[in-house]
């Protein structure tokens, strides 16, 4: 089976632990993380990754702003957002903006899986 390449990019060091030992047995291997937008931007200039897991609410460069600026690096971008605010107004701005899917915290395992497996197929 091949393996999509995924950035998990949180502010919280034990969200991306737990999102990674959710993705440990699946087809989605974990190249690179970054706590706030600017590692992230950093990041997906040198890993290219297929996927972006990408946290609302972040120190120094928030989701929204890194979002935006994913797109104009890559306007192929394969970006999830996720936030424990599950406000539908702001989900809706992050589609329109570009983003596949926007995912609440906690995450359920079965819905994470769901969600960026339909991102790579989009």
């Amino acid at each position: 089976m091949a393996g999509y390449s995924i950035l998990l990019v949180d502010d919280a060091t034990f969200m991306r632990m737990a999102v990674a030992q959710m993705l440990a047995d699946t087809e989605f291997q974990v190249v690179g993380e970054a706590a706030n937008g600017i590692q992230a931007l950093e990041r997906y200039r040198t890993l290219w990754p297929d996927l972006v897991l990408l946290d609302v609410v972040m120190p120094e460069m928030d989701g929204q702003q890194t979002l935006v600026g994913l797109k104009q690096l890559d306007p192929q971008a394969r970006v999830i957002m996720a936030s424990s605010l599950g406000e539908a107004s702001r989900q809706r701005e992050f589609i329109a903006a570009g983003a596949k899917d926007y995912l609440v915290k906690p995450y359920e395992q079965e819905r994470l899986l769901q969600a960026l497996r339909q991102a790579v197929q989009a």
